[in-house]
């Protein structure tokens, strides 16, 4: 059996084969203990799906090794480990091993892979925006080149989590603007997990029109009645479900960064909806 010829180098490999549970998870887990065994390595996760399924995208391989448990060391000798990305913008330093880069006078947000060594950043600003989308997180680029803005390109991953958290350690102010949705509250647990004093925007008390209803047999009703419990989102996940619809942040996330620039001048807006 595969899981025998795998079970003294890479023993997780072999538990991860004797519990799958679904088709896929033993295809993919399969194929990778193959690779091991042979000493196989490829050029991506991509690479290893056309090699082993005949096409690029039959299996999210990454997604299916991580979640039975396959060490991140495991991925690397597959060739499997894909550095993750940030987008950063504005008034922020970059430092490696290799040197220190200034992003200030580039057009943000820039792609940024997390897997460089010695990586840190760092700002002169006191406050650091983090913007769940592109477009937004290219407006206020555009519009606040004073502004730090960091763009998760969605949910993001434990190197993201730690250059929030590197800022929020040296005192820096970070505020989040997310969709009002189940993904956003997900990503705004994700923030305050990573920097536990940020602020969270809740998009959905600035205007907006109307959007169809969360069907009410559907999961996503279900899965924000779970976070609504959450001691660090539960107020977000009560309010997106009392609204009982999605407000995306495109429409206000200029209004809202003015709001927050103002108030950095020290003329807070009345309406403002940062929210600790």
């Amino acid at each position: 059996m595969l899981a025998e010829e795998v079970e003294i180098s890479y023993p997780e490999v072999a538990a991860a084969l004797r519990s799958a549970a679904t088709t896929a998870a033993s295809a993919v887990l399969s194929a990778a203990a193959r690779d091991l065994v042979g000493g196989v390595s490829h050029a991506g996760p991509r690479a290893f799906a056309q090699a082993h399924f005949g096409a690029t995208k039959v299996h999210d391989v990454r997604a299916v090794l991580t979640a039975a448990g396959v060490p991140g060391a495991v991925l690397d000798q597959l060739g499997l480990r894909r550095g993750d990305r940030i987008g950063i913008g504005g008034p922020i330093v970059l430092t490696t091993s290799d040197g220190d880069v200034d992003l200030g006078p580039l057009r943000g947000p820039v792609s940024l892979r997390l897997d460089q060594s010695g990586l840190a950043v760092s700002t002169s600003k006191g406050t650091v925006v983090v913007i769940e989308n592109l477009q937004p997180a290219e407006a206020v680029c555009a519009r606040h080149r004073e502004l730090p803005v960091i763009y998760t390109a969605g949910q993001f991953g434990d190197d993201a989590a730690a250059l929030l958290g590197q800022l929020a350690a040296a005192g820096k102010r970070l505020v989040a603007v997310v969709d009002s949705d189940l993904g956003g509250v997900r990503i705004a647990r994700r923030v305050l997990q990573a920097a536990p004093a940020a602020e969270i925007v809740d998009v959905g008390t600035w205007g907006h029109p109307p959007r169809p209803s969360f069907p009410s047999d559907g999961t996503t009703i279900r899965d924000l009645h779970a976070l609504a419990d959450d001691p660090l989102v539960g107020w977000f996940a009560s309010g997106v479900l009392d609204r009982g619809y999605p407000v995306e942040q495109e429409l206000a996330t200029l209004e809202i960064v003015q709001d927050l620039v103002g108030e950095i001048g020290g003329e807070r807006h009345a309406a403002t909806a940062v929210v600790s």
